[in-house]
């Protein structure tokens, strides 16, 4: 029983990294259009914005907010790193 409830969590861990790294993707993609039309990498409405609906949808889900923002903005950091900022 124990043995079953931990592979799927192994196999939630292994969706949750591959949708982390599809979202880090297009990230990417989007600093290059930044970058292209001269916009700025950094723009922290956006990011305010993408905080609220995280955090929306967790109260939905009855998630932890705490826990949640704090994911949230770990991704965001990250994808600001990797758009070059």
């Amino acid at each position: 029983m124990l043995n079953k409830l931990r592979n799927k969590l192994d196999h939630l861990d292994r969706q949750i990294l591959y949708l982390v790294e599809k979202r880090l993707t297009v990230a990417t993609r989007i600093g290059l259009v930044k970058k292209k039309t001269g916009l700025l990498i950094l723009d922290r409405n956006r990011d305010k914005i993408v905080v609220k609906k995280w955090l929306d949808e967790a109260a939905k889900l009855k998630l932890n907010k705490k826990f949640i923002e704090t994911l949230c903005t770990l991704i965001i950091k990250e994808s600001k790193r990797i758009q070059g900022l």
